[in-house]
């Protein structure tokens, strides 16, 4: 194995951990949260968090985009001015966030009353969220820009540990919904401080004074242009369930239960994430070498893959909601019919990210900005009436209708630009076993059994039937499984030559 693919297999594994590990604290923190809090504070943490949701992707003006893209490129043969641009835009960073950090605290009791409740404290420790988020976002960026995965990873890793630590011993001495906020911010110190100590190790002080000479960034915010509107949508993507619960008139325990039933679905979007981490460099390279057959039967290839993990996923979440939430956060029944409804968008939100992750793999972002614009100029006007109408479930509803919209069109992309086999025959298959399953898996579900039982009997019933009937249906043949198991095991570090 040459060094350089070593050091891609190496970037893919620390990449996987990272992420398996981030989500892994952050989903056990966030369970807390939700218990500890109950419905009402975790909506007023969720609506305070808002501000630092919306403010971390607008003022990323590109910066992250351009250290990963250019620096690793100057990198190659001037050391030195990649030095001198990670330098500068870690000035551009720093003082970017502290104004806005600042601005933010000082506009606190202002911003309090757009959201509607007493929560200028809130709004306070939401400005040092703001400023601990955008620098250690940063760090991560610039671990990934000088390819120095293995600190990435710790940094993550630190974050996501503290967060876990700080949060119950913040809601045990009564701080409620201010405690998140706090740990959040403590969280995010914490890993830039040491993300500084590492980046200092390797021979980069990030404190020392900027420098721009011979430094012409024109090129880099072009290019960081789509990437940023991207980001834009997809932040307020996040926070619009927040926006237009509050436009309904409903109550801050709506976005509890709203919130709460999103953060629990969407947590199964972690394959997504994780194919991710190999799906961009892999189509990127085969696009690169014109490896036109290759490209699109690896991209069909995932695409299929997903829609048959997804499927029985979404369906199998959605008929053990209830119990689930008895077992995990029973204070939050009343979501059950709003968490029943999002897991029909898990399908489609897969997708989605893996479709606007293969556009960006074969260099059309344009597709993936128009995808992410379709779903919000979806989502916000039937979110509005839909909402007004029938409450928070019809905001649930025209999430799955904008997601539906947004994974259509860039499948329909994929198609024109790389070539795209989903025959009805192997959609037929999913259908008919996903179907068995559910038949089994709701019958289990109407036994008079404990949550606990209906929930891990339900989840192990549900995974044998299903898997019997793919096997039996031959949903995928033995090569798409091989080609499958490479591609997790390019992430596991196995090796790029059998990826062949």
């Amino acid at each position: 194995m040459g060094s350089d693919a070593r050091r891609l297999v190496v970037g893919f594994s620390y990449s996987m951990l990272a992420g398996v590990l981030s989500s892994a604290f952050l989903y056990a923190a966030g369970l807390i949260v939700m218990r500890l809090l109950g419905p009402r504070e975790y909506g007023l943490y969720q609506l305070v968090f808002i501000i630092p949701g919306l403010l971390v992707p607008v003022l990323s003006f590109g910066i992250e985009t351009t250290l990963v893209r250019f620096v690793s490129r100057f990198l190659v043969s001037e050391p030195e001015k990649g030095i001198r641009t990670a330098r500068f835009l870690f000035f551009m960073r720093t003082s970017i966030a502290a104004s806005a950090c600042l601005a933010v605290m000082a506009s606190a009791p202002w911003l309090s009353k757009i959201l509607g409740e007493d929560v200028t404290v809130g709004v306070q420790l939401a400005g040092l969220v703001l400023l601990a988020n955008l620098l250690y976002l940063f760090m991560q960026s610039y671990f990934q820009a000088f390819f120095l995965m293995r600190d990435r990873t710790i940094i993550t890793a630190i974050f996501g540990a503290c967060y876990l630590v700080f949060v119950p011993v913040f809601i045990v001495a009564k701080a409620s919904y201010l405690a998140p906020l706090g740990a959040f911010a403590l969280s995010g110190f914490v890993a830039f401080g040491i993300g500084v100590m590492l980046a200092k190790k390797q021979q980069v002080n990030l404190l020392s004074r900027p420098s721009r000479e011979g430094l012409h960034l024109t090129e880099q915010l072009k290019f960081a242009a789509p990437t940023y509107l991207t980001l834009l949508l997809t932040a307020f993507f996040t926070q619009a369930g927040i926006i237009l619960i509050r436009l309904a008139g409903m109550q801050v325990v709506e976005i509890g239960y709203f919130r709460a039933a999103y953060n629990i679905v969407t947590a199964g979007a972690i394959l997504a994430g994780v194919l991710n981490v190999v799906v961009l460099p892999y189509v990127s390279e085969l696009e690169g070498k014109g490896s036109t057959q290759t490209l699109r039967y690896f991209s069909g290839l995932i695409i299929r893959f997903l829609i048959l993990v997804a499927t029985p996923a979404a369906l199998g979440l959605m008929l053990v909601a209830r119990p689930l939430l008895s077992v995990l956060l029973p204070q939050y029944l009343p979501a059950t019919a709003v968490m029943k409804v999002l897991c029909v968008m898990l399908v489609f939100f897969t997708l989605l990210a893996v479709t606007n992750t293969i556009l960006t793999g074969v260099g059309r972002p344009l597709l993936v900005l128009a995808s992410d614009l379709l779903v919000m100029v979806v989502l916000l006007p039937a979110g509005f009436f839909l909402g007004n109408a029938w409450g928070v479930i019809g905001i649930a509803y025209a999430y799955v209708v904008a997601v539906l919209a947004g994974a259509a069109f860039s499948l329909v992309m994929i198609a024109k630009v790389v070539g795209l086999d989903l025959s009805p025959l192997f959609l037929g298959k999913v259908a008919l076993s996903t179907a068995a399953m559910a038949v089994v898996v709701h019958l289990w579900v109407e036994l008079p059994e404990k949550p606990v039982m209906q929930v891990g009997i339900g989840i192990l019933l549900g995974i044998l039937v299903y898997g019997a009937a793919v096997l039996l249906s031959r949903a995928m043949s033995h090569e798409d499984v091989s080609v499958i198991r490479t591609t997790f095991g390019i992430a596991r570090g196995e090796g790029p030559e059998k990826r062949e």
